[in-house]
């Protein structure tokens, strides 16, 4: 491998690694702020129900763990995808 093509693919992983935890501080970020919506209604306990537990503080910690991933997908998609469509 010649140093320009190891230099293209340090970037290209680069720019994954700093897309992805874009994604993660975008979903958490996200979430959290929802998540004191759905605190006040109550509704926390039925994601902590994924794992078997009834905790609210485990439905917040699950709701977060969904957060992340949703935001790493959408930092992953097109970026076309995600604009708005001028009607």
């Amino acid at each position: 491998m010649t140093t320009t093509a190891i230099r293209q693919e340090q970037a290209a992983s680069s720019t994954l690694v700093s897309s992805v935890l874009h994604g993660v501080a975008a979903g958490l970020i996200g979430g959290s702020v929802f998540a004191v919506q759905m605190a006040v209604g109550g509704l926390l306990p039925m994601f902590a129900q994924m794992v078997g537990s009834q905790n609210p503080v485990v439905g917040f910690i699950m709701y977060l763990m969904i957060s992340a991933i949703i935001g790493v997908v959408a930092s992953r998609l097109p970026s076309g995808w995600l604009k708005a469509s001028s009607c």
